[in-house]
């Protein structure tokens, strides 16, 4: 069915059942226009049963009633002409979905139309953020897969995005613009498109300023990070903000120029510091010492994962295989040539031969190497091969694998037997397994690899450092005056030094990087070692402690911040009390709370608070809570509290 929808599909449906479309519009404008509240016209609906005899144009034309009784915003009617179209629905536009395509209602849906181009934008909770995707098609065949495929693909993007921006105030959100065939050119039809859906964008948060009728009591607030093709264009979106007068334009987008106040995730590593602490609490739990430890990675040197594991471990690499070859080396390959390798930010094909040991066994193939025959005697026709099949052979295999690069689903239910487990001995190629790249394994394979006895921590755990970077750059643009932002938080100009400030916050994001990690870790570990499933049959595996966390912390914060926005007067000393604790300290020195409390808005206030507890509570108490230990846990946090004052020094 989704195949079968195409523009010109819906062209048709409309145009050769005109008496009931025009009314059908009369409704939409009604509802964008504010002259009506969101209603679904039944009377409209009856007769499009009577009438149109094509069960597909039925289809169509119900989903426009439909649209209309969701819809709480749009520019479609904006005096002037809009950069691109943008509709804002609520979630329940998805209700009537199947709920294994959308297991959740989202809070917010945007339908964003432009001249190239169409896509969504889809958030979880009112703030929220993610990353913004431009898909390009390489034909028109992957074109129509991509169309069909669009809305579940942003949905679920935006779902995991949820599970993993658990530690921080900002839900799950994701944005995708889909290029048409005739405007795939990124640097150019590309940047027109991110820039139009931006601008359509910033007229619903600008609704008033933009002269648009809105249903919401509030208005709204969208966060927007780089993702697929979006990278070099942060700084634009943010840029455009200004320039539209948004007063919070440098939150807006992350990823951006330190000029901006934004923080590089790869200069400072701060994926890699929310993974590698997984293998340090897990060695430490196993009397393990990390330099016996062996390990193979997948991406390289030349990558932001695979640089920074190799310059903060203390392993013993034996393998690494990447986009441009395959290196091995039993005995560890060299780590001064590996950490040359990590600096220059090139591939492993360029490690220096004479640095392999004298073991046999040890090899080099880089990818344009031709007529290849590896140690074990196994012949290749190219390097190519070697590196493609590298997961299925026997040197593939040590104590510890982080996949730090390499598509998703690599490992899957149908190669995992292939690739993790040895082919003569049936034996398992690893004892750990800590993912760096999001969604390399399958969830299959994942309780699969778990019950065969490997210790494996799943992406939305340990792949969240960047997450916390972002929303920490968000915030200190949130809570600081422009002109404290600027002299404080940003570089003079794209060549010099960030001010002294700025590295100190970017210590102290670390730190909070490398705390969220710990925290998440115990929770993990405490739920497979005391918590079973239900029917009683086994403790609950880590890939699904990950899961089960995620929903309990995102549960309770959905709870907290409804009573949070009852505004009750007895909650006054608990909003304080928690901002004191979930403030990054540098901030709350520099700032003080008041000012804080009186920049940012309080909704993402509300957001922070919610957060600190959910995440305090459940990790400490794991899944099986009860009412009266979150009461205890409330009532000690009112003790602690009494008497406090805001610190003025470090």
């Amino acid at each position: 069915m989704a195949n079968a929808i195409t523009y010109e599909r819906i062209y048709d449906a409309l145009t050769s059942n005109h008496e009931l479309t025009l009314p059908m519009f009369d409704d939409f404008k009604k509802v964008a226009t504010g002259l009506s509240k969101p209603f679904y016209n039944q009377e409209l609906a009856d007769k499009v049963d009577d009438q149109v005899g094509s069960r597909f144009d039925a289809k169509i034309l119900k989903t426009l009633l439909k649209l209309s009784a969701h819809l709480q915003m749009t520019n479609f009617f904006k005096a002037g002409t809009a950069s691109a179209i943008a509709m804002r629905f609520d979630g329940e536009v998805l209700a009537d979905r199947p709920r294994t395509l959308f297991p959740r209602i989202p809070y917010a849906v945007y339908l964003v139309v432009g001249r190239s181009f169409y896509g969504f934008h889809i958030r979880f909770t009112e703030i929220a953020r993610g990353g913004i995707r431009l898909i390009l098609s390489r034909n028109r065949q992957v074109y129509k897969k991509n169309c069909a495929t669009l809305l579940e693909e942003n949905y679920n993007l935006a779902f995991t995005q949820q599970l993993k921006n658990k530690d921080i105030p900002e839900g799950g959100s994701k944005g995708t613009i889909l290029m048409d065939m005739d405007s795939q050119n990124l640097k150019t039809s590309g940047r027109d498109a991110f820039n139009s859906y931006v601008d359509a964008l910033l007229d619903c948060i600008l609704a008033k300023e933009t002269g648009l009728y809105s249903n919401l009591s509030k208005p709204e607030m969208l966060f927007f990070g780089p993702d697929e093709n979006t990278a070099g264009f942060m700084k634009l979106g943010a840029l455009r903000a200004k320039a539209r007068g948004y007063k919070y334009w440098k939150s807006l987008t992350t990823g951006k120029s330190a000029v901006l106040g934004g923080i590089p995730h790869d200069k400072y590593a701060m994926t890699t510091n929310s993974i590698h602490p997984y293998v340090v609490e897990l060695l430490t739990k196993l009397g393990v010492e990390e330099s016996n430890l062996t390990k193979v990675m997948s991406g390289g040197p030349d990558g932001d994962l695979g640089s920074n594991e190799i310059l903060i471990s203390k392993d013993k690499t034996i393998a690494i295989c990447d986009g441009t070859g395959v290196a091995y080396d039993p005995q560890g390959l060299n780590r001064e040539e590996l950490t040359r390798l990590a600096h220059l930010r090139v591939g492993v094909a360029n490690f220096s031969r004479d640095k392999l040991s004298s073991d046999p066994k040890a090899f080099l193939v880089t990818i344009d190497d031709k007529d290849v025959t590896l140690p074990n005697g196994d012949h290749f026709k190219s390097g190519v091969e070697v590196r493609n099949h590298f997961p299925e052979m026997e040197y593939f295999s040590a104590d510890l694998f982080i996949p730090c690069g390499g598509r998703p689903g690599t490992i899957n239910i149908g190669n995992v037997d292939k690739t993790m487990f040895n082919p003569e001995t049936k034996e398992l190629k690893f004892k750990y397994v800590v993912e760096g790249a999001n969604l390399f394994l399958t969830d299959d394979a994942r309780r699969y690899l778990e019950d065969a006895g490997v210790q494996l921590f799943k992406d939305a755990s340990t792949n969240k450092g960047g997450v916390t970077s972002s929303s920490m750059e968000v915030f200190a643009a949130l809570c600081m005056d422009t002109a404290d932002h600027d002299e404080f938080l940003c570089a003079r100009d794209e060549t010099s030094a960030p001010p002294e400030f700025y590295e100190q916050y970017v210590q102290e994001i670390l730190a909070a990087v490398r705390h969220n990690a710990k925290m998440e870790f115990n929770g993990i570990w405490k739920t497979n070692h005391e918590v079973k499933y239900p029917d009683g049959s086994r403790y609950i595996r880590k890939t699904d402690a990950t899961i089960l966390l995620s929903k309990k912390i995102n549960d309770m914060q959905s709870y907290i911040l409804g009573v949070l926005e009852e505004h009750d007067p007895e909650n006054d000393w608990m909003v304080r009390a928690v901002l004191r604790r979930c403030v990054p300290r540098l901030l709350l020195v520099h700032c003080g709370l008041d000012k804080i409390v009186e920049n940012t808005p309080e909704a993402y206030l509300n957001a922070m608070v919610a957060t600190w507890i959910a995440d305090e509570f459940v990790y400490s108490n794991g899944l099986k809570t009860s009412e009266f230990a979150f009461f205890q846990f409330m009532r000690s946090l009112e003790e602690k509290s009494e008497g406090e004052v805001t610190p003025s020094t470090m």
